[in-house]
């Protein structure tokens, strides 16, 4: 049997056509890898900065003032090593090893009375963090402490904190 011109033809573009699809089919998948690679490197550059923040916040600590969490917050209040108070806040179920949500810095201390109650203020995008420490007894190294937050002049939050710094 001869094969005339029409069907070799149609022999060889079946042929390739296959081949084209599955050409087609490879570099789709290599894509779709691709993209997978991309996003696990992104992420790891994301952790890998957000590690090198957190790493810095802890190295530029010179002495930790105040670390205390509740239900809804953990908070640090650290002196750096150029003299200022920074407040650092956590919003639940977040940690001290996880970046944090709030950073200020520049806080001021307000003492009052003779008990030694004391007021840390921290301010910033229109939203006030106060952390107040009062001795369980006068000149007790055992605090309350309290963190208010305000947004403006409206009070957002205000509670008890648990001190972490107090051995169990």
């Amino acid at each position: 049997m001869k094969v005339g011109p029409i069907p070799l033809f149609l022999v060889l573009f079946t042929i390739f056509s296959c081949s084209d699809q599955e050409t087609q089919q490879k570099l789709v998948d290599t894509q779709r890898k691709l993209v997978a690679t991309e996003q696990k490197l992104l992420e790891a550059i994301n952790t890998n900065q957000s590690n090198a923040e957190l790493i810095k916040m802890y190295v530029e600590t010179v002495q930790n003032v105040i670390h205390s969490s509740n239900d809804k917050y953990t908070i640090r209040i650290d002196q750096t090593q150029e003299g200022k108070l920074r407040y650092a806040s956590w919003m639940q179920p977040k940690t001290p090893l996880e970046k944090p949500d709030i950073v200020l810095y520049n806080g001021e201390i307000e003492k009052t009375g003779s008990w030694g109650v004391a007021k840390y203020k921290f301010s910033g995008d229109n939203q006030s963090y106060i952390v107040e420490t009062v001795p369980v007894k006068r000149r007790s190294k055992l605090n309350h402490i309290f963190l208010e937050v305000l947004e403006g002049k409206t009070q957002k939050f205000y509670g008890k904190m648990k001190d972490l710094n107090l051995p169990n």
